[in-house]
């Protein structure tokens, strides 16, 4: 690298997260205590309808709340398939299993 050269903005962007969270970790600690505990306590019929949507496209997060998502979906209907819960019956338990109003809301489109 050429010394005295400035780094690209990304990188300086994810080094001022860094430092702010850093600087700041009694209120990020704060701030992300309080997101899980509302995130918890509100069932998701009520929970904003937006909000399934944000989490979907979150960089990092995204990917995996998708990833969660399928896997509840599979590993539920695997039990309810294997306990001869007709399959159909089966799809409709399993909708409400996934954890996210997106993902759920895409297992009704054909329905």
């Amino acid at each position: 690298m050429i010394e005295g050269a400035q780094l690209p903005a990304f990188t300086r962007l994810v080094m001022g997260i860094s430092d702010m969270v850093k600087n700041n970790i009694l209120m990020t600690m704060g701030i992300l205590a309080a997101f899980v505990v509302s995130h918890d306590l509100c069932p998701h019929q009520i929970r904003p309808p937006h909000l399934g949507q944000v989490q979907l496209k979150v960089p990092v997060i995204g990917p995996v709340v998708n990833k969660v998502a399928i896997s509840r979906f599979t590993r539920t209907f695997g039990t309810l398939v294997s306990k001869c819960v007709p399959i159909l019956q089966a799809l409709t338990i399993v909708k409400e299993t996934a954890g996210n109003v997106i993902v759920s809301k895409r297992g009704r489109r054909g329905s």
